[in-house]
């Protein structure tokens, strides 16, 4: 590589932090930073090519431009604003992935903590400023509480990763966990705690941390124990019926339109564009822009077609991974980073039965941002295969 080329990685790796650190500061703020970064990746010599290096790139482009089709057919606001803001994501996502480097992505992991002890703060603020009314659930720059609880939720994880791997000056890690999951208290969210305890499940047992598992269980045990001793004190438990009827409802409805247009859909947002066509004359309709489970929504918005090119790009993806694991366990090298992926991927995985935070931009960034962490690994068995070479 050339320095002319590695001065503009130095320029596109500060962009990535800064859009990282963004994605806690509000959704607009979100928006902006990280076209804006596309935008200037697209004119970096050694960064514009990057992001096509890896086959599902291709597949993501077909995808968008579908989507994008469809949603100008139906004249789908949503969509027509929406696939352009995806396609920046996931172009974004896969230059981090090219110029991952272990140190580096550390760094990003880093910003992720700092942004979330930014997002959990201002919550705090707006909670103390709306004091009177306590019904109130935090949603500090988020466009609603339960996107801010699945941010929050990201963080945990990173600090969990950083003290399993023994990462320096640790209490900084405890503080930034301890900030976030106050945060994800304030917003109020009932399924966040549980997706963190399988999630991390999940990464203790991936990475053989008894200790830590042994003490996950100790701590669900006891919980479960005051769910069914003080109940009272999970001040929404009462509202589970409530929210699952409502889950049932959104379903439903969307289940009944994806059987109008079950090839292409109607484009990103479909429930929220079906809302506005069908409330005034069903006004028994669940209001949402989403679907409320991560498989519905995607074949009511993108249709069997734009779901297969997803499970496609998936496919691709975990592929790589499976490769470059092999690799990782060949050469006796690390892998927690990749069981760190790997958990976050089930977690989300899980939480996407019962809801679709990660599909917004916010959300959806620093997942994609955490599965660019492959890059890291894959630049590791890069230069291991080098050095066998030499």
């Amino acid at each position: 590589m050339s320095d002319d080329n590695k001065k503009y990685i130095d320029v596109a790796k500060k962009l990535i932090l800064i859009s990282v650190f963004s994605c806690f500061i509000h959704f607009w703020v979100a928006r902006a930073v990280i076209a804006l970064s596309v935008l200037v990746f697209f004119f970096l010599p050694g960064v514009n090519r990057v992001a096509f290096a890896h086959k599902g790139s291709l597949v993501i482009l077909l995808f968008a431009v579908v989507g994008f089709i469809v949603s100008l057919c139906y004249k789908n606001i949503y969509g027509i604003g929406s696939y352009p803001m995806f396609f920046a994501i996931m172009y974004f996502s896969l230059v981090v992935r090219a110029v991952a480097t272990k140190d580096f992505f550390e760094k990003i992991l880093d910003v992720i903590c700092l942004g979330g002890c930014t997002a959990a703060l201002i919550a705090v603020v707006l909670e103390i400023k709306d004091y009177a009314n306590n019904m109130v659930r935090a949603k500090a720059g988020f466009p609603n509480p339960n996107f801010l609880g699945a941010a929050l939720m990201i963080v945990v994880f990173v600090c969990i990763y950083k003290v399993i791997n023994n990462a320096h000056k640790l209490y900084l890690y405890f503080i930034a966990a301890a900030i976030s999951g106050f945060g994800i208290i304030l917003c109020g969210s009932m399924s966040i705690w549980v997706i963190l305890a399988i999630g991390s499940a999940v990464l203790f047992l991936l990475n053989k941390n008894n200790n830590f598992l042994i003490a996950l269980i100790c701590a669900v045990a006891v919980v479960i124990a005051v769910l069914i001793f003080k109940p009272e004190i999970f001040n929404r438990l009462n509202e589970i019926s409530l929210t699952i009827q409502n889950r049932v409802n959104i379903w439903s409805f969307a289940v009944e339109n994806i059987k109008t247009a079950p090839i292409f859909g109607r484009g990103f947002f479909s429930y929220r564009y079906l809302l506005e066509m069908f409330l005034p004359t069903r006004p028994d309709i669940q209001p949402a822009s989403l679907a409320h489970n991560i498989l519905i929504d995607s074949v009511l918005c993108h249709g069997i077609v734009g779901t297969g090119l997803l499970f496609t790009y998936i496919t691709f993806y975990f592929k790589d991974m499976a490769g470059c694991r092999k690799t990782l366990k060949a050469n006796k090298q690390s892998r927690t980073l990749n069981n760190f992926i790997i958990a976050v991927c089930v977690a989300v995985a899980v939480y996407g039965f019962i809801d679709t935070t990660f599909i917004w931009v916010q959300g959806g960034t620093l997942l994609m941002v955490i599965t660019s962490g492959l890059g890291a690994d894959e630049n590791k068995v890069r230069n291991t295969l080098k050095s066998g070479l030499n």
